[in-house]
């Protein structure tokens, strides 16, 4: 045999398939339409995921410019202070395991500066962010961000970019963003005056921040143009720094970014959870549901079309055609269709990618650094989309190469019966996927996922092995359930039997035709599953932002604190007696510029912050007194005992309430109404009453012990390095807990008179107040300007808002995108068996069937369909979501997205089954074809 041959064969399948797809051109678009939808899917997600997840070189370049290093001082010298070296704002200090304090060193040590802590000489550029500006904007007054230092020096570029103008040669010259120039109405060279602090600048550059967005408002100077303090970032323009180095500084009280460190990190440092680990899991499990996705379309697609080949293939075959040659025609037509897509599903997939990119851009370059294309995985997924065209092709090929010859040509072949084999392949197939997904649920609970502790190299590994497993799980479920549907339809069938006759006739129909069936459920169950499994981890979001939020007001509502919670690093503080007096004006210009319906000024018991962490200086705590509920910490290093503990989860441990200084208000003080604006609810008659008799009211339920009371301390911490504490009294009181609509970032509520009796002094501390309609962002520059000017370094006014409502509608905008995937996959899979189900309508119409009779048989037999499969999907998308996500693995309560799936399970039925209905018949018009069945 020649060596040619085979090739020759190959080619001649190949002549055959490209004749028969231009032959059948709707139905080959339809097949290919199949194959493109979730190759976009796929495509537009690895092309979005490559333009906004970037690269190692790509944050340095967008944090740091060309620098080797970006310095930040956090601590006073510490030794025991950690950092990671791939996240170094992931940094700790061993402490207490009692009063939570420092072991080695005291939050009021004085700090170094990277000049102290580096060699002299080093080069050092520090950009300092020293507050806002007060200036006349072209909507009235506002407040833009002011920030001092070189950076427009070429170590930075990539950080910043010089876009327009030159740099500033003299103090008083400055560059700006350019939404700064629209909000001041100025071009580049006019001047504009500052109100607080008094100055004036002339604009002389536009520059661009990497990492703000586009709308931010800032003003850049030379260093020292406005004298005062303000947090730096320190940059080493031409200093390497190496894991040694950054240890060393991260004892001296400094956290580092190094070049080198980011692009080589340490093997055997001690890292601390990673946000970044589920990156890759997500990638994984998105790219095997892609994979199975396109094989199932692929493979629905094939089986029904080589069923309609039967006629051409009996004809090759009484030709002398071997069955070799038949399979390699059909597995041909295969990886032709399959390239086809592959080009388009690519293309199409890479412009949605770009138009989502459009969409979601703010020039915040950490949240897009650029729209890039992953070509080398595009071609890949090209090519595999071929290759899976062919494969799909195979088994539809096998079955239609055992052709009766005969009966294909005389137009006789009966529809294919489920075996017994394939029922015992779907048990068997259940079963392993049912416990593959249990075993790999219970494993990924145990890595401690989703509970922030520590993660290493080796358990991130883990954890992605264990997340494809559950996926993998739910796909073999999947094809175990399309093993078994054949049989399902037979039980239906057979429980239609006393039907009305169109639905008797449409559940026969899909039991006898169950090689058209199947696969139409096949596509629709795959994408439903799909999208079921995205609209659960956008559940899982929900329930994250909801669960762990701690805010400081109910959302809706806005607060203006007297007290800043870094008065003890020199930032103003009122005085005892100028509270009052200033809450009063503050709440003055609030009501005179914003809509409220409720404002009130709550107290708080003073204390002189300037004077924080002096050796004769009493701090008040609210300390946990539910020993169950105490947060467990391992000395050694200062973290969660075990992560596993439901006590060192972050919504029980209440570590923000265990903190001290101005911005941690533990206990709060005023009347019934006070508490009710605060907690967002109606106080009930019992709760006045406890407050009227001296009882406190706790908006945490682990405040209170097991008599019902709550316990104040007042603790002496021990300054100068030595650690502890010294608790000097303790009081406790008969409290109440209050059922607030959000977790509120206070301890306990009494009244001024309670307050009064244990010693504590009230002083007007924190403006909580509601809208009836909310301000926008001009309104609220000119409230926090008017605010400045009434009391310089006031806190401005902070409008909460739901964090799980944050994204939503980038979250929506991709959601839609599934669903249109979902809707238009199933809508060509319909379509598609329409083609296949001609014959039994000509068959119905040409006896004299009534149209209407056979629209309606044909829109029960796809509601039918469409119900099983959306049903079947909902069910394999939940199970991964359900184990990746779920309470046993997250300790989160997430609650799957029923109301989409109500809608999704009810409405995808209704909507092709109406279709369905209403289509036309693809019948011959006129009587004289009323014989005629093909």
């Amino acid at each position: 045999m020649s060596l040619l041959a085979p090739w020759r064969r190959f080619a001649l399948a190949v002549r055959f398939a490209r004749r028969a797809a231009w032959s059948g051109v709707g139905q080959s678009i339809l097949v290919v339409s199949l194959m493109v939808v979730p190759l976009t899917s796929v495509a537009t997600f690895l092309t979005v995921v490559e333009s906004q997840v970037p690269t190692a070189a790509e944050s340095i370049t967008m944090r740091m410019g060309q620098a080797e290093a970006e310095l930040r001082v956090v601590s006073p010298p510490d030794p025991s202070l950690t950092q990671n070296p791939i996240d170094p704002e992931t940094w700790r200090v061993e402490t207490d395991s009692e009063s939570g304090e420092r072991l080695h060193s005291d939050r009021s040590d004085p700090r170094l500066t990277p000049e102290e802590a580096l060699p002299e000489g080093t080069s050092i550029l520090a950009i300092q962010d020293k507050g806002v500006l007060i200036v006349e904007t072209a909507t009235g007054i506002g407040a833009v961000r002011y920030v001092e230092g070189e950076v427009w020096n070429p170590a930075l570029a990539g950080a910043f970019t010089l876009e327009a103008g030159r740099p500033p040669s003299a103090n008083g010259e400055v560059l700006v963003t350019a939404s700064t120039l629209g909000r001041l109405s100025k071009s580049l060279g006019d001047e504009f005056t500052s109100r607080d602090p008094a100055a004036t600048f002339t604009i002389v550059g536009v520059i661009d921040e990497a990492m703000q967005s586009d709308a931010i408002n800032i003003v850049y100077a030379r260093p020292g143009t406005i004298p005062g303090a303000g947090p730096a970032r320190y940059f080493l323009p031409d200093r390497e720094l190496s894991w040694e180095d950054v240890q060393e500084l991260n004892r001296n009280g400094i956290i580092a970014w190094s070049r080198s460190v980011l692009l080589n990190p340490p093997a055997d440092a001690a890292y601390l959870y990673d946000g970044r680990q589920g990156t890759g899991a997500a990638l994984a499990l998105i790219i095997v549901f892609g994979v199975f996705e396109i094989a199932v379309l692929a493979g629905a697609a094939f089986l029904v079309g080589a069923r309609r080949q039967q006629r051409t293939l009996a004809l090759l075959s009484s030709t002398g055609a071997e069955r070799s040659t038949l399979v390699q025609i059909i597995t041909a037509g295969g990886l032709v269709l399959g390239f086809a897509a592959g080009v388009a599903g690519t293309a199409l997939g890479v412009g949605v990618a770009w138009l989502y990119t459009r969409l979601i851009d703010t020039g915040d370059a950490t949240v897009l650094p650029g729209f890039q294309i992953p070509w080398t995985m595009l071609v890949i997924a090209a090519l595999l989309t071929a290759v899976i065209g062919w494969a799909a092709a195979l088994v539809p090929a096998i079955v239609a190469s055992k052709v009766d010859v005969m009966a294909a040509l005389r137009g006789a072949t009966r529809p294919a019966q489920p075996r017994l084999r394939s029922l015992r392949a779907g048990l068997i197939l259940l079963a392993i996927g049912c416990a593959i997904g249990v075993a790999s649920t219970i494993g990924l609970a145990s890595t401690g996922w989703g509970f922030l502790a520590d993660v290493s190299a080796a358990e991130n590994a883990l954890i992605v092995v264990l997340v494809v497993l559950i996926v993998a799980a739910a796909i073999i479920v999947a094809v175990g359930l399309l093993l078994l549907l054949g049989r399902v339809l037979g039980l239906l069938a057979r429980a239609t039997r006393t039907a009305t006759l169109p639905l008797r006739l449409a559940a026969r129909d899909l039991a006898r035709n169950s090689a058209r069936s199947v696969p139409i459920v096949a596509v629709i169950l795959a994408t439903v599953s799909i999208a079921t499994f995205v609209m659960s981890i956008q559940s899982y979001q929900q329930a994250l932002a909801t669960t762990y939020r701690v805010l400081p007001a109910v959302a809706g509502q806005a607060t203006i604190p007297l007290f800043s919670s870094t008065a003890y690093d020199g930032e103003p503080t009122p005085d005892r007696s100028q509270a009052s007096a200033i809450a009063d004006e503050l709440t003055t210009v609030a009501q005179g510029r914003l809509d409220l319906h409720n404002i009130r000024t709550i107290q708080r018991p003073w204390q002189d912050w300037t004077a924080w962490g002096m050796d004769d200086d009493y701090t008040l705590v609210v300390p946990q007194r539910d020993p169950a509920q105490e947060y467990p910490v391992d000395p050694a290093t200062g973290r969660a005992a075990d992560p596993q503990d439901p006590r060192c989860d972050f919504r029980n441990a209440l570590i923000h309430l265990n903190s001290t200084g101005p911005g941690a208000p533990n206990v709060l003080i005023g009347d019934a109404d006070d508490l009710a604006l605060l907690a967002g609810t109606s106080i009930t008659d019992e709760q006045r009453a406890a407050l009227q008799r001296g009882d406190a009211i706790a908006f945490w339920p682990q405040l209170i012990d097991s008599r019902g009371e709550a316990t104040l301390e007042w603790k002496r911490f021990a300054s100068g390095g030595a650690g502890g504490s010294e608790t000097v009294r303790t009081e406790r009181l008969p409290a109440t807990l209050i059922q607030a609509p959000e977790r509120l970032a206070y301890g306990l509520f009494m009244t001024p008179a309670t307050a009064r009796n244990l010693g504590l002094d009230p002083v007007d501390a924190l403006i909580v107040m509601d809208f009836r309609s909310e301000p926008d962002t001009g309104t609220l520059d000119a409230v926090n300007a008017e605010l400045a000017a009434v009391y310089p370094g006031v806190p401005l006014v902070s409008v909460t808002h739901d964090p799980a409502d944050e994204g939503q509608l980038f979250q929506w905008i991709a959601l839609g995108l599934v669903l249109l995937a979902t809707i238009s996959a199933a809508a060509v899979a319909i379509g598609l068996g329409r083609i296949e189900s001609r014959r039994a309508e000509f068959t119905l119409w040409s006896i004299g069937a009534d149209p209407a009779l056979a629209r309606l048989i044909s829109g029960l037999r796809t509601g039918a369909q469409t119900l099983l499969a959306v049903a079947l999907g909902i069910l394999i998308g939940l199970i991964p979501g359900y184990g990746i996500w779920g309470g046993p693995t997250t300790g989160i309560d997430m609650s799957p997205p029923w109301a989409q799936l109500v809608i999704m399970l009810t409405g995808l039925p209704l909507l092709f089954g109406l279709a369905a209905t209403l289509m036309p018949l693809g019948v011959p018009r006129g009587t004289g074809a009323r014989t005629q069945i093909p």
